[in-house]
């Protein structure tokens, strides 16, 4: 009797921690590691988006600009790339979008999230899946 209700106990928890928001299993899982995987909640780019950046050659601020402009514009973080690549510049974007070019310019701030972002993805099931260690 006491192992079916020690059974069952230790099922509802299970259940209660597979259902708890992930907002919650990140701070869970940032405590214990020391990484803050906060970032990987609700990303403003995708993994995929900022290395695909980086192989046609764009600079880690390069990429945080662009990650800026389609934070600001609500524009694909694909689109304001291919912009890019059609040899559009910044301010001929900022321009399109109506920006400000220096609030486009100064991307400290976004590059220092994505590198969170991909620390963040990189040490977690889904990096180590995308690279082949699992």
């Amino acid at each position: 009797m006491k192992i079916r209700t020690l059974c069952i106990a230790g099922a509802v928890a299970a259940a209660f921690l597979s259902f708890s928001a992930p907002a919650t299993r990140a701070a869970d899982m940032s405590s214990m590691s020391g990484i803050d995987y906060k970032p990987l909640i609700h990303p403003m780019w995708d993994y995929s988006d900022l290395q695909h950046a980086k192989t046609y050659g764009l600079t880690d601020s390069q990429v945080a600009t662009v990650a800026k402009v389609s934070w600001m514009t609500g524009w694909s973080f694909d689109a304001v790339l291919a912009m890019v690549q059609r040899g559009e510049s910044f301010g001929m974007i900022s321009q399109k979008a109506n920006l400000r070019l220096n609030d486009v310019m100064d991307s400290s701030e976004v590059e220092s999230q994505i590198a969170a972002y991909k620390t963040a993805y990189e040490h977690s099931g889904k990096g180590a899946m995308m690279s082949g260690s699992m």
